[in-house]
């Protein structure tokens, strides 16, 4: 038998692991400056960690693809993620959804079609045949919501590609908002489609960014971001999370949760918005 004294090392090592490991694993989506919400983790950490009383990690994974795998395997507890992300993983996986954000009391924002301020387009029409950047292939904002947009304008027929309307080789697909409207502001492109808080906020532009463009055009109602819980978390680590998330609703914590989450967090889910973007998914074959 190994002596204890050899022993007591390991089952330190062990106790050790086992209480720093997270109890509660929080996702945010990576889609601003990671400076930033570096800061914004660290303090949202410590926020729920001192409400539920037990270790609580916010990481921010590669992609979204990473989100919707480990709200699945139950590595992720909770994902803060588009509204696209949980359809696909309410029909996909066993997550489920547990709380929406409304941004300026609104359970929806809108997408925009930018271009530089100088362009003399008035119209997407204007765009045909030119080289545009969507956010990304998973941006709701930035590509599912414009793509319905112009099948609704007659532009484009449900189940068409984006290219049959701008042109073979014209459509490109960036790795978010900032970098779709850094081609625009370089010139590679003619318009890009994002958030309309990336314009009129000033989270993702600085004042010069956005004195050089302007919008050409509305694309359609975007549901606000949702917070989407795993099926394998257990219901009542579930339950303190959204009572500490609630809490952030509070005057005294306003300030980190319009900073992590841009608004009220409320249990009501805005079922008309999400059926109308499931709607969209269909057409564009997200979504069988």
């Amino acid at each position: 038998m190994m002596p204890f004294k050899k022993i007591l090392p390991t089952i330190c090592v062990v106790f050790l692991i086992c209480a720093n490991s997270p109890a509660l694993t929080v996702a945010l989506k990576p889609d601003k400056n990671p400076g930033a919400m570096a800061e914004e983790r660290g303090r949202l950490e410590d926020f729920l960690s001192s409400r539920l009383g037990v270790v609580c990690k916010v990481v921010v994974p590669m992609s979204a693809a990473v989100i919707h795998t480990g709200l699945d395997a139950g590595t992720i507890d909770v994902a803060f993620v588009s509204a696209t992300d949980l359809l696909i993983v309410e029909n996909k996986y066993s997550a489920k959804f547990l709380a929406n954000v409304l941004v300026d009391g609104s359970a929806t924002y809108r997408s925009l079609w930018l271009v530089r301020a100088e362009d003399p387009a008035i119209a997407i029409a204007d765009l045909r045949g030119h080289k545009i950047a969507f956010s990304s292939r998973t941006s709701t904002s930035g590509y599912i919501v414009p793509m319905r947009g112009l099948y609704l304008q007659g532009f484009l027929r449900p189940g068409q590609q984006a290219e049959e309307f701008f042109g073979a080789g014209n459509v490109v697909f960036s790795t978010g908002y900032v970098g779709a409207v850094e081609l625009l502001l370089r010139g590679d492109v003619r318009a890009a489609a994002v958030s309309d808080y990336v314009y009129h906020k000033d989270k993702h532009l600085n004042s010069d960014q956005k004195s050089r463009l302007r919008v050409l055009a509305e694309a359609g109602r975007v549901p606000v971001h949702v917070l989407a819980a795993s099926g394998a978390t257990p219901q009542e680590l579930l339950s303190q999370f959204l009572g500490a998330i609630l809490e952030l609703n509070h005057a005294d914590h306003a300030a980190l949760r319009d900073a992590v989450f841009g608004g009220e967090i409320t249990t009501v889910r805005d079922v008309e918005a999400h059926e109308q973007l499931k709607n969209a998914l269909i057409e564009l074959k997200i979504l069988e």
